[in-house]
């Protein structure tokens, strides 16, 4: 029995399948999860400059869901939320002891989940000017 051109045929499509993944790493693609509702909130490029705000500035969602900011500016940019919320699964890694706090990079995203109602104040360091609110019905 011959079992090299099964493992050769699955070398190969390892390989485009790496290959294919490889091309993505700058920008992987967005999935959306039906189990999962929320809303995205975007950092603008350009942020620094004190007129610039989130976009949009309030976030309206139902309590369980969750608010993802992407950060389109060049910079990294620290989001504090107060009080704190719960980060979403796969964005918990570098948030802050208090869970207020999430370093986030140019191009990258921080998803928190709210399951409490309430208000939530967000801002930006070092831009105190960009402010924002989660606001959270039950």
């Amino acid at each position: 029995m011959h079992v090299a051109a099964p493992v050769a045929a699955g070398l190969v499509a390892g390989a485009a399948f790496i290959a294919v993944f490889a091309i993505w790493a700058d920008e992987p693609p967005i999935y959306r999860i039906a189990s999962m509702k929320g809303q995205a909130v975007t950092i603008p490029e350009g942020a620094s400059a004190a007129e610039a705000n989130f976009e949009p500035a309030t976030a309206s969602i139902e309590a369980g869901d969750f608010v993802l900011w992407e950060n389109k500016e060049v910079v990294a940019v620290n989001i504090v939320i107060e009080p704190a919320c719960e980060p979403s699964q796969g964005y918990s890694a570098n948030v802050t002891p208090s869970g207020t706090e999430k370093l986030v990079g140019p191009g990258e995203s921080f998803g928190c989940t709210f399951g409490k109602a309430g208000e939530y104040h967000v801002h930006t360091e070092p831009w105190p000017w960009m402010l924002g609110t989660v606001s959270v019905s039950p």
